[in-house]
């Protein structure tokens, strides 16, 4: 009720971002301003309330890590585009995407199995294939 949003920590996400960036470089891969890390974010555009949160978080993500990152809001002409690029993915592989933020799914009981079942292997759990583990 107050607005605090107990996610949301700008020092977290430096300070973990600061970690990725020496961790890399020791594998001999530069992130900085000129060569930031780019997350394609699939975007219907024609649906306001999406469209101003995915806006919303590009900016906190550029702005709070420095430009080190770049969130692409790549462009679905509906929401039905939207939906096919990654909610209705048959595979893993077929979603051409790094972030992507409807999963349309909840938990239907009051148990751990019900988020669990979520990661079963070959296509048979809901978010190894959104994620594209499989």
């Amino acid at each position: 009720s107050d607005g605090f949003d107990g996610w949301y920590n700008p020092e977290e996400a430096v300070n973990e971002m600061e970690l990725a960036i020496s961790e890399l470089a020791e594998e001999g891969v530069t992130i900085d301003e000129e060569h930031p890390i780019q997350i394609d974010f699939p975007n219907p555009s024609t649906v306001e309330v999406f469209n101003n949160m995915h806006h919303t978080l590009k900016q906190s993500v550029e702005s709070v890590l420095g430009g080190k990152v770049v969130v692409n809001l790549i462009d679905c002409k509906d929401v039905d585009e939207w939906y096919y690029t990654g909610y209705y993915a048959n595979y893993g592989y077929e979603a051409n995407y790094d972030a992507y933020d409807v999963s349309g799914w909840g938990p239907d009981y009051g148990d751990p199995q019900t988020y669990l079942d979520t990661y079963l292997p070959d296509y048979a759990g809901y978010m190894t294939k959104n994620l594209g583990i499989y």
